[in-house]
């Protein structure tokens, strides 16, 4: 159990550091969504309804999915934690052509993304970790229950797949992290 640990850890931190082997390709993100949904469905309480609304267009992600769905499965979790006594998870995806000034993370660059957004209604951030909530090892968990690497994880996929991420947060009423991630048209298959 020790060793599993010691490796989910490193992990986490390659990830961050973005030093994580990745393999990205294009991702039919659909897809990944109503998985990972199915994953988690058996991972969250019942008290916990989950939707997605996923918007079809001719632009997919091109990043990593298995870190992709490591990322979602972070926030989910992140979010059942900020629902004790349950609440909506959801997730959705569409593409966005940003051409003019958006600031996310940092300054986004011109060009096609898929959006992501997963949003929950639960207790939302604290001043405190708004402002600290990517760092390694910085967790609002008590009693040691966090590691502190699900949100820094997060980030360091999310940067070394040239995207953004950003939070829009209400505290006592849930928060919204919101992907960005580089889009590609998929080839014809003749």
């Amino acid at each position: 159990r020790a060793t599993r640990r010691g490796a989910d850890i490193t992990s986490r931190l390659l990830s961050f550091s973005r030093r994580q082997p990745l393999s990205p390709t294009l991702i039919e993100i659909k897809q990944l969504l109503q998985d990972t949904i199915e994953l988690l469905s058996n991972s969250l309480p019942d008290n916990i309804t989950i939707t997605t609304d996923s918007q079809h267009s001719d632009w997919w992600p091109f990043a990593d999915p298995g870190r992709l769905e490591d990322a979602l499965v972070n926030l989910a979790f992140n979010a059942r934690d900020a629902m004790p006594e349950g609440g909506e998870l959801s997730f959705l995806s569409r593409t966005v052509k940003v051409s003019s000034r958006l600031v996310m993370d940092e300054l986004v660059h011109p060009g096609h993304y898929c959006e992501i957004c997963v949003t929950d209604n639960g207790t939302g951030f604290s001043d405190q970790a708004l402002t600290q909530c990517f760092e390694p090892f910085f967790t609002s968990k008590s009693n040691g229950a966090g590691s502190g690497l699900g949100l820094s994880m997060v980030y360091g996929f999310v940067k070394q797949s040239k995207g953004y991420i950003s939070i829009q947060n209400t505290p006592e009423q849930g928060a919204t992290i919101t992907l960005l991630l580089p889009a590609k048209q998929p080839e014809t298959v003749a």
